[in-house]
């Protein structure tokens, strides 16, 4: 049995698999298996898979139906081998070294979860805000209360970039699926990674965080309006997975007004901003999707709430100016913070 199952989607991915498979094979540390999961390309992908099969029998390849990164993900799970799971996009790479460090950590430390930092194509680095390796549960906390939503005591954490990504985290797989830890459909859920992480960070026995990056990461847009179900209610749906097992965990009551104002700063912003921006010629029709989104129940709730615990000026004056309800200032207003952003 290997010590490292790493899982890899691919979906058209041709030009851009091959520094990522070498990046795990020249591991410094072999005892490792790859799952490359074909997920339905319509280009060589598979060729080439299977050519990387055929040169290193650490290489399993799988060809299934097309489901998503997410779900492809899943489907590896359940086939690993490894003692510990790693999950990597295709256009992403690990650093030299990583898998030596992370195994290493993991076996001494006895963990169930492994977080750590990532760096991106372009040289940046997005480091975790602690100086050196640690399992203190006070730090871990923090990491738990951040994922959920905004606090004073979590900004730091709030400012790390894809706190939720599944690949800057390594998994005992036991652990893992003994937990019942899956993700979800980008086309069901946004931000498909959350519940995951959260769940992962609530049910893990230990927890260690690292602080440097062990993976190169190449974001890939999402097209979010090729999605069946809109982004109000992917978000949604989201809330509830991650409040119904908050309260499972019996901490809901600790965390709603928490979360509540996760679901105003990343959805109200991500949604209204989308509408904004989208090409939409008549005033009439954005100020329907603006009204669609405003009177959703659950953002009626988040924006009436009195929790501005860690927000920032910017976010408090979001919020007021989402309350007094006047869709003309609210397009103004996304206007100029799009273009600020620019």
């Amino acid at each position: 049995m290997p010590a490292l199952s790493v899982i890899v989607p691919v979906y058209n991915g041709e030009e851009k698999l091959n520094p990522c498979v070498e990046s795990i094979l020249k591991q410094s540390n072999p005892d490792l298996e790859l799952l490359l999961i074909n997920d339905d390309s319509n280009d060589r992908s598979l060729e080439f898979c299977h050519q990387f099969e055929r040169q290193d029998s650490r290489v399993t390849v799988y060809d299934k139906p097309h489901g998503g990164k997410y779900d492809c993900f899943n489907f590896g799970a359940v086939r690993a081998r490894g003692d510990y799971l790693l999950f990597l996009p295709s256009e992403s790479r690990l650093m030299e070294g990583a898998v030596k460090t992370l195994i290493s950590c993991a076996q001494k430390e006895k963990a169930d979860l492994l977080l750590f930092g990532e760096a991106t194509a372009a040289g940046e680095e997005f480091s975790l805000p602690i100086g050196k390796d640690t399992s203190d549960p006070k730090i871990c906390e923090l990491v738990q209360n951040a994922l959920v939503g905004p606090g004073t005591r979590e900004q730091e954490w709030r400012k790390v970039k894809g706190l939720d990504s599944p690949w800057r985290r390594l998994y005992r797989r036991e652990w893992f699926l003994e937990n019942h830890l899956h993700f979800f459909k980008e086309t069901d859920l946004f931000p498909p990674a959350r519940p995951a992480a959260i769940m992962a960070h609530y049910t893990s026995g230990k927890t260690v965080l690292l602080p440097e990056p062990f993976i190169v990461f190449q974001k890939v847009p999402i097209e979010i309006s090729e999605q069946k179900n809109s982004l109000i209610e992917r978000y949604q749906a989201c809330f509830e997975i991650v409040a119904d097992f908050l309260k499972q965990q019996h901490v809901y009551e600790y965390l709603e007004k928490r979360h509540l104002a996760w679901f105003l700063l990343e959805a109200g912003k991500s949604c209204l901003e989308e509408a904004v921006k989208s090409s939409l010629k008549s005033r009439e029709k954005l100020y329907d999707r603006l009204k669609k989104i405003l009177r959703t129940p659950l953002m009626v709730r988040a924006i009436q709430s009195d929790f501005q615990d860690g927000f920032s000026r910017t976010e408090k004056r979001m919020q007021r100016i989402l309350r007094i309800n006047h869709f003309h200032l609210i397009e103004s207003y996304f206007r100029y913070h799009i273009r600020s952003m620019t």
